[in-house]
C-alpha cells in the first residue's frame, strides 16, 4: 500500500491563527494547531508550555509561534483569567480564532466576544447536559456563533447539529495520529522487559497472550467486567493495566479485585507511563481494550486517539459493540466487538483476534496508514480554514 501524502496547499496570503488549545496532557490537543502549521498556516498557539508534546514526541518543532502562559498557578480561575486577557489582548492581530475543548469554554466564549472576523470551535468531548447545563448552554451558543464547528465522530455531528440546532452539520475530523509517527516495533526482548516491568513471569513469553488496559481502573473503561473475562479464557491469556498510580484509589480497588478474583499471575499492574515507554509496551502486547460503558452519548458515540495508537502500532482492538466503534473496526478489519458488560462476550473476543501473526501487525500497520492517519481528515480542516480566511 502506498503511504498517502497529503497535497500541501499553497497559500495566497499569510494566514493568522490564534489557537486557545490544550497543552501537556496529550498529543491528540496539539495536532490541529500543528497540522496547520506544518502546511503554511501562521499559528499563534496558547500554551502553558515551552516544549509541545507534539515536538516531544516527534522530536521535531512544530513551526509555530507559542503566546506562553506566565502563571504558573494550579488555581484554574487565575488560568482562565490569563487565557481570557491573552485573547482579548492578541485577536486583533489575527485572522481568525480557533478555539479548541470545551475544558476551555469560559475562556473561549468570553475571548471570543465582539470578535468580527471567522471562529473556529472544536471539541473532542461531550458534555452532559445533565451535569454540566450551564456549559452546554454557553456550548451551544459558541458553536453557533462559530463559522465553523469541528467534531471527532460523525454521530457526534449530527447530534451536536440537531441538540444545538445548527445551520450546518460540523466537520469530522477523526482523533488520530500522523502516518509518520514513529511507532515502535515487536521485540520479544522487549515483550520479556514489560512482563518484569509488570511483575510477571512466563517461561514462554511468545506463548501467552497480552492484553492491554491503558488507564487507571475503573467503571468507565468496563474494568471490572474485563477482569472477569479472564474467568473464561485459558492460564495463558493475561491482563496489563497501566495508569494505576499506587496508593490511588483505582490502585487500590484493583488489587483488591485482583486479589478476591486471584489473578494476581495473571493481571499486571504499571503506573502512568511516558508516552515513548506507553507505544513501546503497547508494540509488545497481542490486543488492545476500547471498553465503553453505554452511559453516556459521548462513551456511546466514540471514535477515541487510542484506536490508531493500537492500529498504528500494529495490534488489533477489542471495543464496545456501539456504533462509531463497530463500523471502524468491521469496516478496516481492526479487530472485534464486543458487549462490554459481558465477560463471556469479552473473552471470546479476546481469543478470537489474540493469535497475531507478523504479518497480521505489518498489514494493521499498513491499513492505518491508508485509512486511518490524521491527514485522511486533516485535510478536510486545512481546506475549511483557507476558505474561511
Amino acid at each position: 500500500m502506498e503511504k498517502f501524502i497529503p497535497p500541501l496547499i499553497k497559500s495566497p496570503r499569510n494566514e493568522k491563527i490564534l489557537f486557545l488549545g490544550l497543552s501537556g496532557s496529550s498529543l491528540h490537543h496539539e495536532f490541529p494547531a500543528y497540522y496547520l502549521s506544518q502546511h503554511g498556516v501562521k499559528v499563534t498557539y496558547i500554551s502553558d508550555t515551552e516544549l509541545l508534546k507534539v515536538e516531544e514526541i516527534l522530536g521535531q518543532s512544530a513551526n509555530l509561534h507559542k503566546f506562553i502562559l506566565k502563571s504558573n498557578s494550579g488555581i484554574p480561575f487565575i488560568k482562565k483569567s490569563e487565557q481570557i486577557f491573552t485573547l482579548l489582548l492578541n485577536r486583533s492581530k489575527c485572522d481568525l480564532l480557533y478555539l479548541y475543548s470545551p475544558h476551555n469554554l469560559y475562556s473561549a466564549y468570553i475571548g471570543q466576544i465582539w470578535f468580527k472576523g471567522p471562529i473556529v470551535y472544536h471539541t473532542q468531548d461531550f458534555l452532559d447536559p445533565n451535569l454540566y447545563k450551564f456549559k452546554v448552554l454557553l456550548e451551544g451558543r459558541l458553536m453557533r456563533r462559530a463559522d465553523l464547528v469541528v467534531v471527532n465522530d460523525p454521530n457526534r455531528a449530527m447530534f451536536f447539529r440537531t441538540f444545538y440546532n445548527l445551520k450546518k452539520e460540523p466537520l469530522v475530523v477523526r482523533t488520530a495520529l500522523p502516518s509518520d509517527f514513529p511507532f515502535e516495533t515487536y521485540n520479544v526482548e522487549k515483550r520479556i522487559k514489560w512482563l518484569k516491568q509488570a511483575n510477571m513471569s512466563f517461561n514462554n513469553p511468545e506463548f501467552i497472550r497480552i492484553g492491554l488496559h491503558v488507564g487507571c481502573y475503573s467503571a468507565k473503561r468496563c474494568s471490572e467486567t474485563l477482569l472477569e473475562s479472564l474467568f473464561h479464557l485459558p492460564e495463558n491469556y493475561v491482563l496489563i493495566f497501566t495508569g494505576c498510580e499506587p496508593g490511588s484509589s483505582s490502585y487500590d480497588l484493583l488489587y483488591k479485585k485482583i486479589i478476591e478474583y486471584k489473578l494476581d499471575k495473571r493481571v499486571g499492574v504499571l503506573p502512568k507511563l511516558s508516552f515513548s515507554d506507553l507505544f513501546e509496551l503497547i508494540a509488545q502486547v497481542d490486543v488492545g481494550f476500547l471498553l465503553y460503558p453505554a452511559d453516556d452519548l459521548g462513551n456511546y458515540y466514540q471514535t477515541p486517539g487510542r484506536l490508531t495508537e493500537y492500529i498504528g502500532s500494529g495490534i488489533p482492538v477489542i471495543g464496545s459493540n456501539f456504533p462509531s466503534l463497530e463500523v471502524t473496526i468491521r469496516r478496516y478489519n481492526l479487530g472485534e466487538v464486543c458487549n462490554p458488560y459481558d465477560s463471556k462476550s469479552i473473552a471470546d473476543a479476546f481469543s478470537k483476534v489474540s493469535n497475531i501473526t507478523n504479518f497480521e501487525r505489518t498489514r494493521l500497520k499498513e491499513t492505518f496508514k491508508k485509512y486511518l492517519a490524521y491527514e485522511i481528515d486533516g485535510i478536510k480542516l486545512l481546506k475549511a480554514i483557507k476558505n474561511l480566511i
